[in-house]
Formats: structure tokens, C-alpha cells, sequence
């Protein structure tokens, strides 16, 4: 997020800074929105789960709900940078390659703890 904010922010297109158009300003606010909404989540079950309460359920929530987030964020972000954000080494590039295996799925079954995995096999 703040990679895209500074780069829209210094850079021109036609006479004013992307961050001065307003679609631009609501692709930013949407996206700020939805990263405060996963640390809040977060941070509450943090809180919670220090108090003693049950919170695997909505843990398993904020761990599908943030990384869907973040896919969604990066894929915004990557938009407003256009091919600014597509060279090798701009973080919000290596941010989208490292999303992919999220992305396709691939992880799914290699992110269950072996236990559970175990008992599923048998």
C-alpha cells in the first residue's frame, strides 16, 4: 500500500499526480479500508485469545479473509502502477509472484498441519 501511495503521489500523468484524480483517491481508500478492517480482526482475536477464549473459528475466518485481501490488494495496486509495477524488481511485482501459489490453491493441502492430515488419509 505504501509503495503505490508514494508512487501515485510523485507521479504525473498529464499535469497532476495520479493521487490528485479521484478515481485513484477511492482505489486507495477502498484498499486502506480493507487493510484496517484485517488488523482489526486480527488484533481482536489477539486480544481475545489472550483473555482465554475459544477463537479457532474465527481465526480459520481471518486467515481466509486476509489472505483473499491481500490478492485483492496487490491485484489493485498493480493496476494503479501499470507497467511501472511490472518490472522485476518493484516490490509490488515480487508481492504478486509471491501470491501465486494463494492465488491457484496450491497450498491448500500443504498448509494442514500433518496431523489433520493424517487423519483425513486414513
Amino acid at each position: 500500500m505504501e509503495w503505490t501511495r508514494a508512487f501515485c503521489a510523485t507521479h504525473k500523468e498529464g499535469s497532476k499526480p495520479l493521487s490528485k484524480h479521484q478515481a485513484v483517491q477511492f482505489a486507495i481508500v477502498e484498499m486502506l479500508t480493507e487493510v484496517k478492517l484485517g488488523r482489526t480482526f486480527i488484533d481482536k482475536l489477539v486480544t481475545d485469545h489472550m483473555e482465554g477464549q475459544n477463537v479457532v473459528v474465527e481465526t480459520s475466518m481471518a486467515k481466509y479473509w486476509t489472505t483473499e485481501m491481500v490478492k485483492r490488494v496487490a491485484d489493485r495496486c498493480m493496476d494503479l502502477l501499470g507497467p511501472h509495477g511490472m518490472h522485476d524488481d518493484h516490490p509490488i511485482a515480487r508481492s504478486c509472484v509471491c501470491n501465486i501459489p494463494f492465488r491457484n490453491g496450491l497450498f491448500g493441502p500443504a498448509l494442514r498441519s500433518p496431523r489433520v492430515y493424517r487423519l483425513r488419509r486414513t
